[in-house]
Parts: C-alpha cells; structure tokens; sequence
C-alpha cells in the first residue's frame, strides 16, 4: 500500500474501507434479487440506535420465497480484539447481527464476529 511504502502519506482508514466495501457488495446483492434497488436508493439501511451511535448497515426488506424478510443487521469495524463492545450496539437493538472485523472469527454468539473479507464474499 502506498501509505506504508512513501513516507508523508496517511494511513488509509480501514475501517471506513470495509464499510463501503460491504455496503456495495450488499446493495449489488439485494439488486440482484430485487431488480431496481439499487437504482431508487433502497439498498442500504441506516440506523441510529436510542443513544445515538450507529450501525453501518441496518437491516432491509428484501424478498423470499417464504415471504418478506429483513437482511441481517452489520456493523463494520477494522479490529483484532476488543470486538464485543461494538457488538453490544447491534444486539441491543436487533438482538443479532454481524460484526465485520479485521482477523476475528467468533460465531457462538448472538452478534456473530467474521472477518470482513469472508463477509464480502459470502455476500457476493
């Protein structure tokens, strides 16, 4: 990366990265299975929780085959350790979720922490 290799430049903010990342690979798959989505801007949920931090991708309507159902809510964040903290915003509020994380794999818990490659691809 060139941040790492030329001095004076700054570090790219990872986590803003893996959140636009898994923001459009989710509309792209939402639009996917609901044609037009993308386009009227229906693909990406933005929620406030009661104290007023935010969760990078609130859950959507989409489409099933066994009727509507909402996407699972994700929160984004370029973490080694120290992840459950971020989770308790999604499980307060939607009880489950997906913590994309930089390297952690946790899924025993109710907000599952995954790395946010995996998440990307399992996404697209």
């Amino acid at each position: 990366m060139p941040a790492l290799t030329s001095p004076g430049l700054p570090r790219p903010d990872f986590t803003a990265l893996s959140e636009m990342t898994l923001a459009v690979t989710l509309a792209r798959a939402i639009d996917q299975i609901d044609e037009g989505r993308w386009i009227a801007d229906d693909t990406i949920g933005y929620v406030r929780t009661g104290s007023g931090n935010e969760i990078d991708l609130g859950p959507v309507w989409i489409p099933s085959e066994a009727g509507p159902m909402t996407t699972t809510p994700i929160e984004s964040t370029w973490i080694d350790s120290g992840w459950r903290a971020e989770a308790r915003r999604i499980e307060a509020k939607y009880g489950r979720g997906i913590l994309a994380t930089k390297s952690v794999l946790e899924l025993d818990l109710p907000v599952r922490a995954v790395p946010a490659p995996m998440v990307a691809s399992l996404l697209g």
